[in-house]
């Protein structure tokens, strides 16, 4: 019942599109059934609702993320995931799944409140976990590229921190090998001179140092790396 329910609703949203009177009714509707724990048969019309995000009406932009927010909160987080191949590449800047999609609305999105939408609704997405933050960088090395350019050294607003959160970007300290923040990739070494990198930074400059038959040294002050032991001063 609830899938054919689901189907018409979704036939009716389609309607209104085509004929440019798009109501946001069908969208509140879909957001309704998925947060009551139906978000799996909502999730069976997600790769339709991606028409709602290139509606001129901010309202209607906003009524498909916050519809693909109640998706993933309604108990369809991986399928929502599963389904995020796009079957036009060409839908959202470009864009070839629901995560790429949704973090281009976030930054480009002209409107505050549908940029604020499409970030929660990343929140929803499997891609989003803390515990997964690695492999989403590695997956989609633009989008972090653009997110780092776009917030470095500014004053951030929830919509910003939603994407650097999602794409387990922080604003601390950054070792100055990778770039990378010192709390990932296995965590800091601080040398007795004071500064400090990734472990993994550290010992792979190391062994570059040794191959051109220098001295191994901080790569910011040049100070001795090892001690007469031949271990890392630390």
């Amino acid at each position: 019942m609830v899938a054919r329910d689901v189907t018409s609703i979704m036939h009716c949203f389609e309607s209104t599109q085509a004929s440019n009177s798009s109501l946001s009714a069908p969208l509140e509707a879909l957001a309704a059934i998925a947060c009551a724990g139906e978000g799996a048969a909502v999730a069976r019309v997600v790769e339709r609702l991606l028409i709602g995000l290139r509606d001129p009406r901010p309202k209607i932009r906003c009524g498909t993320c916050t519809t693909m927010a109640a998706i993933g909160r309604g108990g369809a987080k991986e399928l929502l995931g599963y389904l995020g191949l796009v079957e036009d590449p060409e839908a959202i800047a470009n864009a070839g799944t629901l995560f790429e999609m949704l973090v281009c609305v976030a930054l480009d999105d002209k409107d505050e409140t549908v940029r604020l939408a499409a970030a929660d609704a990343l929140r929803c997405l499997p891609e989003a976990d803390p515990d997964t933050c690695d492999e989403t960088r590695q997956r989609f090395p633009k989008l972090v590229e653009r997110v780092r350019k776009l917030y470095s050294g500014y004053a951030k607003g929830e919509t910003e921190e939603i994407l650097l959160n999602a794409l387990g970007i922080t604003t601390g300290e950054a070792c100055v090998i990778c770039q990378d923040p010192l709390h990932l990739d296995g965590g800091p070494l601080e040398l007795r001179c004071g500064h400090i990198f990734h472990k993994k930074c550290c010992e792979s400059w190391i062994e570059w140092v040794k191959r051109c038959n220098r001295t191994p040294s901080c790569p910011l002050c040049r100070a001795h790396i090892f001690d007469a032991w031949g271990k890392i001063n630390k």
